[in-house]
């Protein structure tokens, strides 16, 4: 500092030095407050998901492998492209700054696709999840009424869906809408003429507000096929005319139910008329319902101002077919309505005087086969039986992939099928491997013919499989003197699925230091061990709880910035390890003042660009 002397007073002048020094100081503060804001953004922040056109293969199948793709497909089809085929080559995860978007269906009701969607959509077994179906997101209703809500809207009659596991919630609701409005959600598809095979749902679907609401844990209304799918999530229907089922809420004029295996809770409440069943809420007009089971879940009809009626395999059955069913788990409810009506198979039964209904079963109860309507001899073979806890363990009416993407270690093996409701004691009397089993790329994996067909990993990669499968369910006429197979094989539709022949994971992280003391200015490497030593991908992040306090470059190296405590830790796959750093002042000899602060924050600076090009 210098003094100088003018007119009344002394004025007194930095030096420079000391000038820039704070200058410096304030300029390592604002890039700190720059440097947290950008490091908070990117999760309250997200950029809006832009469609970007996939690549295809040489047959012109689309290959969609992430969010952007999926948004393209669905933009191109919608806009009037209905007939292009893709492939899921990835999972897909749409969720939007950790919350789900608003998915609009492929292929809707609209001049450009009123036929829907008419490709070939193969999951290839990949999974795609956080989106939301609602009814803000642009599902229109024809001129009819209808409105069809899912992951599809309405699938064309020469479309086909397979291999498709979907994980986002449909719930479309329009109450106050005074128009007449059919609303028909599914997981898979709201609406289905075509066919849907090989899929699973793991969402809640549900439906309300409408003056007819159906809602399935695979299609809402079902003209089509729907073969070899699974459902997980709730179903629901309410606030109208409601058909609620684990697979169809609506099966439909010849069509077909076959194969599936149900494990979510069905109600349908609060409307004039209630419709819940295990697999379809409404079976009608020569419909058929076969070889299904539903092995969880209640099925609960409540509130109707009319009738409500629930059964374990169909709510309403109106001259259609069902046969070799299980109903084999979940409490099957009819009530506040002013006619109610449960069965363990049927809640309602209306028939021409012919056997309808054979070969199916449900758990012993005071349930009867069918709760009302024909159900008397012309109608129900004698073969719909209850059976106790221990002889449904013994049924086998549905076999499908464990997984529709299965997992496989390098090395390993893992069983590629499951039965449902019950695992028999010998599964080679039920099953029978009736085609060649087809392996895309047979240097990947391999699969055995024999119970459970397990498949096992030969070279890091994915490959598609399929089979066919003769499968004989149960015959439950012999349920007293043992269960058997019925002697006629009911031939499935072909499995699919995808094997992906993994990685080796990590079983552990561990470094050589779970605690570290540094003075301000001081480094030191840290190194983590990643077992086991042939784990596949063994790359290290390495991360800093507080990056103001210390930091940690991608080699394991800690740099002490500033007096504190943080945890610097050292992740691989899905394991990690911490070591807790603390930065100390170093002491320093003889007294501190002004001069001597300002060097210590300059020095200190001196370090922040160094950080942060690390960081880079």
């Amino acid at each position: 500092m210098h003094k100088s002397t003018g007119g009344v007073g002394t004025k007194i002048t930095m030096t420079a030095p000391l000038h820039k020094a704070n200058r410096r100081l304030q300029l390592a503060v604002f890039l700190l407050l720059l440097l947290f804001t950008a490091l908070a953004a990117p999760s309250a922040a997200r950029a809006a998901i832009a469609p970007k056109e996939p690549a295809s293969d040489d047959r012109g199948v689309y290959l969609l492998s992430e969010p952007g793709h999926l948004l393209w497909f669905r933009e191109t089809v919608n806009g009037g492209s209905a007939k292009i085929n893709a492939k899921l080559t990835k999972d897909v995860d749409l969720s939007e700054g950790g919350s789900p978007s608003h998915w609009t269906p492929i292929g809707q009701y609209r001049t450009n696709t009123p036929n829907g969607y008419a490709g070939s959509f193969d999951g290839g077994g990949f999974t795609v999840s956080g989106y939301i179906v609602a009814s803000a997101d642009a599902v229109i209703a024809d001129e009819y009424g209808n409105l069809a809500a899912g992951f599809f809207g309405l699938v064309g009659q020469n479309a086909e869906i397979r291999g498709l596991t979907v994980g986002g919630v449909v719930s479309v609701d329009i109450s106050g809408n005074t128009s007449t409005i059919y609303i028909h959600a599914g997981g898979i598809a709201g609406y289905n003429y075509g066919t849907i095979t090989d899929n699973a749902n793991n969402g809640d679907i549900s439906a309300s507000g409408g003056d007819h609401n159906r809602a399935g844990g695979i299609a809402g209304l079902n003209y089509g096929t729907i073969t070899d799918n699974a459902n997980g999530g709730g179903v629901s229907a309410s606030g109208g005319d409601n058909n609620a089922g684990g697979i169809a809420g609506y099966n439909y004029i010849g069509g077909t139910i076959t194969n599936n295996a149900n494990g979510g809770g069905v109600s349908a409440d609060d409307g004039s008329e209630n419709y819940a069943g295990g697999i379809a809420g409404y079976n009608d007009h020569n419909s058929t319902i076969t070889n299904n089971t539903h092995s969880g879940g209640t099925v609960t009809a409540s509130g109707g101002t009319n009738s409500n009626v629930a059964g374990g395999i169909a709510g309403f059955n109106y001259s259609g077919t069902i046969t070799n069913n299980a109903h084999s788990g979940g409490a099957v409810s009819a009530s506040g309505g002013s006619k109610n009506y449960r069965g363990g198979i049927v809640g309602f039964n209306d028939t021409d005087n012919k056997v309808n209904i054979s070969n199916s079963c449900w758990p012993t109860g005071d349930l009867e086969a069918v709760g009302s309507g024909d159900k008397g001899p012309d109608a129900v073979s004698a073969d719909v039986v209850s059976l106790d806890a221990a002889e449904m363990q013994r049924v086998v009416t549905t076999i499908l992939p464990v997984e529709r993407t299965l997992s496989v270690e390098l090395g390993g093996s893992a069983p590629a099928l499951t039965s449902y409701p019950g695992r028999a004691d010998d599964m080679t009397s039920y099953l029978s491997v009736s085609g060649d089993i087809s392996v895309a790329s047979p240097d990947i994996a391999d699969i055995s013919r024999s119970w459970p067909c397990t498949v096992s990993g030969k070279k890091q990669g994915t490959t598609a499989v399929s089979f066919s499968i003769s499968l004989r369910a149960t015959d439950f006429s012999s349920v007293k003197s043992g269960l058997k197979p019925i002697a006629d094989s009911c031939d499935t539709d072909p499995l699919y699925f995808t094997v992906a022949v993994g990685e080796v994971p990590v079983a552990g992280v561990s470094l050589d230091l779970t605690e570290l003391t540094l003075n301000i200015g001081e480094s030191k490497k840290l190194t983590a061990t990643v077992k086991p030593d042939d784990a596949t991908d063994k790359t290290v992040a390495w991360i800093s709880s507080d990056p103001a306090v210390a930091a940690v470059d991608d080699t394991g190296k800690v740099t002490a910035l500033s007096a504190g405590t943080t945890a610097i830790t050292a992740k691989a796959g899905e394991k990690s390890a911490t070591c807790t750093v603390t930065i100390t002042q170093k002491k320093r000899g003889g007294s501190s003042h002004g001069c001597a602060a300002g060097l210590g924050a300059l020095s200190m600076l001196t370090l922040i660009p160094l950080w942060l090009r690390r960081k880079r």
